[in-house]
């Protein structure tokens, strides 16, 4: 009956810079690099939410952000050292970067499922980076579970905000 705000997703993405610019600057090289992306992602996102951005243009800029992490040599690394192995990850590595973008935006309409799912997913992740010896994704998912859980207090049912595009 009453319209729902949709930039909870500034709010995530706010928390999630803040704790990883104050515990790990010193730890994360690739971390400018990841912020720039992200950053690229939510201003899309935030045009969307404010003016009904093309899908094409959503694309691209999705896209830009997967070439600055590829450009930065931050990409999936688990194929032979040869020109398809490295052409494969990097085509997996956009992929996976566009494809996870887009299907959380879609899962956003129902309220407190985003940040479930994040918070769980970042559980996981979290797990198999201590086991597997990988501190920036370590950080990451430790920020993403703080931020997802904060944010779902606000998301439950009844939601009072969305992530909207930018989230």
């Amino acid at each position: 009956t009453a319209p729902t705000p949709r930039w909870g997703g500034v709010t995530v993405y706010a928390g999630l810079v803040i704790s990883l610019l104050i515990t790990c600057t010193n730890y994360m090289p690739d971390l400018k690099v990841l912020l720039m992306s992200s950053t690229i992602v939510l201003i899309v996102g935030l045009l969307d939410d404010l003016v009904s951005v093309r899908a094409s243009v959503k694309l691209f800029g999705q896209l830009g952000a997967c070439v600055l992490l590829i450009a930065n040599d931050v990409h999936v690394t688990f194929l032979p050292d040869t020109w398809w192995g490295i052409g494969g990850e990097w085509l997996i590595t956009a992929i996976w970067v566009v494809g996870i973008t887009n299907a959380i935006n879609f899962l956003d309409g129902m309220d407190g499922l985003v940040p479930g799912l994040v918070a769980g997913t970042s559980v996981i992740y979290l797990i198999l980076s201590v086991l597997v010896g990988s501190p920036m994704l370590a950080y990451v998912s430790a920020s993403l579970l703080g931020v997802s859980l904060c944010f779902l207090s606000y998301n439950m049912k009844p939601a009072r905000i969305f992530l909207g595009d930018g989230g």
